[in-house]
């Protein structure tokens, strides 16, 4: 299926971003009203004689609060929508930690304001996903090693990723290929930040802060890009104007309006396929 014969499927991506947020907090505030009911429930029971109350599960030498035991409840109750909704893995465990460990922080009497760090670190890499439409899906290992494989094996070459997001293709293929010179491009803060970091002494690795749309693609001889399928027949376009006769697009997924030289099936978590695109002279 080519990426314009796909409508639904286009907008669904263009507003993932905005999904996945609406979508986590829908399963917090169910895991909340499920942790708060369960606990007016069991503290509007009769009090056994001899005991403390509801409030606190007490055996032989030891009491935990109540609330305690039924947070994970709140956790497990959130990862379970959250997975049959079918959001990403880092989502699912966001969903699972981030309800019970709020309490747990806030229960402690630290200071509020630090909860907004993670929310802030949170921003800095999904928010371009509302402008780009397209959301922050990193590429997959066993995805790593089939790219690897459809690079030159023989000689050095020159790799871009359009949206290298933390740049873990880029660390693997730069310590496999170190004759090779490979570069990101990125435009979320905190992803650029921490591949600038990582890689300010890797010589062959170059990483940089803007919008593929707005640099040539011409000096590569091998693209590679995992976005969504609305802007793929833009992408095409710009390929087929920019890179140099011979040289190869590689694509996750998400096919461009032209027929792949060859279409590369992924046993990783999403089934995905990488399509390899020759452009002719």
């Amino acid at each position: 299926m080519l990426a314009d014969d796909s409508p639904t499927l286009s907008r669904f991506h263009h507003l993932a971003g905005l999904y996945f947020l609406l979508i986590t907090v829908i399963a917090q505030l169910t895991g909340a009203v499920l942790f708060a009911a369960l606990h007016s429930y069991i503290t509007s029971l009769p009090v056994p004689a001899h005991t403390y109350g509801w409030q606190y599960l007490c055996a032989t030498g030891w009491c935990v609060p109540l609330g305690l035991v039924l947070l994970p409840l709140w956790g497990i109750c959130a990862w379970l929508i959250s997975y049959l909704l079918k959001l990403s893995r880092w989502w699912q465990i966001l969903n699972l930690v981030v309800g019970p460990l709020s309490v747990l922080y806030l229960s402690m009497g630290l200071p509020a304001w630090l909860l907004l760090v993670p929310i802030a670190l949170g921003t800095l890499t999904y928010l371009p996903a509302f402008w780009t439409r397209v959301p922050y899906y990193p590429t997959s290992e066993p995805m790593y090693r089939a790219i690897a494989a459809e690079l030159p094996q023989d000689k050095a070459f020159t790799f871009i990723d359009l949206g290298c997001g933390f740049s873990g293709l880029i660390n693997y293929l730069s310590q496999r290929f170190p004759q090779s010179h490979f570069s990101g491009v990125e435009i979320g803060l905190l992803p650029f930040l921490v591949s600038r970091l990582r890689f300010m002494r890797r010589k062959n690795v170059r990483i940089l802060f803007k919008s593929f749309w707005n640099m040539p693609i011409t000096p590569y001889d091998v693209v590679y890009t995992f976005l969504a399928p609305g802007p793929m027949p833009k992408l095409w376009e710009k390929a087929c104007q920019e890179m140099e006769p011979n040289s190869v697009l590689l694509v996750n997924s998400f096919q461009v309006p032209a027929k792949a030289e060859r279409m590369i099936e992924v046993d990783d978590e999403r089934k995905c396929c990488l399509y390899r695109y020759r452009i002719k002279g």
